[in-house]
């Protein structure tokens, strides 16, 4: 019970930060945004290079 009363407060104080303090946290994403799809697309060419790889050398394995 004590972790449900916890959850509750916590997000009342962060709905009241994000109504308060609005403009900074769009200043933040603004700034992070960037960054997460710079990075999600590193991951996904990544895994997209990794299932080409794996692709070819099954190809090659059933020759």
């Amino acid at each position: 019970m004590t972790a449900v009363s916890v959850g509750i407060v916590f997000v009342l104080m962060g709905l009241f930060g994000l109504v308060v303090w609005l403009h900074e946290v769009l200043f933040v994403l603004k700034g992070f945004l960037p960054l997460v799809l710079c990075v999600s697309g590193i991951v996904a060419l990544m895994a997209g290079v990794s299932t080409f790889g794996q692709k070819k050398s099954n190809a090659a394995e059933k020759k």
